[in-house]
C-alpha cells in the first residue's frame, strides 16, 4: 500500500550533516523520503527518469550528481546494477524500530532487496538500534504474557539476519560510492524531544 506522507523530525535542522548539504540536495533527500512507494526498509526502485519529471528543468545527468552527493554524505546507498535506493537511517529515524508489527513489516520490505551492497548497509544500519530504550516488560495478551517488545524487536532483527546471512565481506561496486567505513550520524539519528515513541 502506497503511504501518504513522509516523516520528517524536526531535528533535522539541527543536525550538522543535513546542513552540510548544498540546498538541491537537501530537497532531494526529502524528496525521497516522502516517496509513496518507499517501504518500511527504507528501500526504493531507482526510477531516475520518472523523478526528473517532478521538477522543472531537472535532467536525469542531475539527479545522479546530486544522488552521488547524498550517496558520499553517506545519506543513501545505491546500486545502479540492481536499480536500488536505500536511504540509510530510514529504519531508525522513522520509528520502526519502536514497533515490533512494523518491524516485521520492515524485515518483509528487506528481503525485497536484490542488492548485496544494500543489505550490507541495511544490516550495520539495524546493528545500531538501541535495543536497551525498548520495554523489556512482558506484553499484555488475552491468553496472558507474550513476548516483551524489545524480545520481539530483536527475533525480526535476527530474521533478518538469518535471511541475509552474512554480506560478502567486498561487495561489488555498482554505486555512487560504497557502506565500507562505520556508518556516521546522519539527519536526526537523536530522536527528537517530544516525539511519540511508538
Amino acid at each position: 500500500m502506497a503511504r501518504g506522507h513522509g516523516r520528517i523530525l524536526a531535528s533535522i535542522w539541527e543536525d550538522a550533516d543535513f546542513l552540510s548539504l548544498g540546498e538541491r540536495e537537501q530537497r532531494l533527500y526529502l524528496f525521497l523520503i516522502s516517496q509513496p512507494n518507499l517501504n518500511h526498509a527504507g528501500l526504493l526502485d531507482l526510477t531516475l527518469r520518472r523523478w526528473a519529471r517532478k521538477a522543472q528543468g531537472l535532467t536525469v545527468t542531475e539527479l545522479e550528481k546530486r544522488l552521488a552527493a547524498l550517496e558520499e554524505a553517506r545519506f543513501i546507498v545505491v546500486d545502479d546494477d540492481t536499480e536500488e535506493l536505500l536511504i540509510r537511517s530510514f529504519v531508525r529515524n522513522d520509528g520502526v524500530w519502536r514497533m515490533p508489527k512494523v518491524m516485521g513489516a520492515m524485515v518483509s520490505g528487506a528481503l525485497e532487496i536484490s542488492s548485496r551492497r544494500l543489505q550490507q548497509a541495511l544490516l550495520a544500519e539495524v546493528d545500531r538500534i538501541p535495543l536497551d530504550d525498548l520495554s523489556d516488560e512482558p506484553t499484555r495478551l488475552r491468553s496472558g504474557e507474550g513476548p516483551s517488545i524489545r524480545r520481539q524487536v530483536s527475533t525480526h532483527i535476527d530474521t533478518l539476519r538469518g535471511a541475509f546471512q552474512t554480506p560478502d565481506p567486498d561487495p561489488s561496486g555498482g554505486g555512487y560510492g560504497t557502506p565500507s567505513e562505520p556508518p556516521s550520524p546522519t539527519p536526526s539519528d537523536t530522536p527528537a524531544k517530544g516525539v511519540p515513541q511508538g
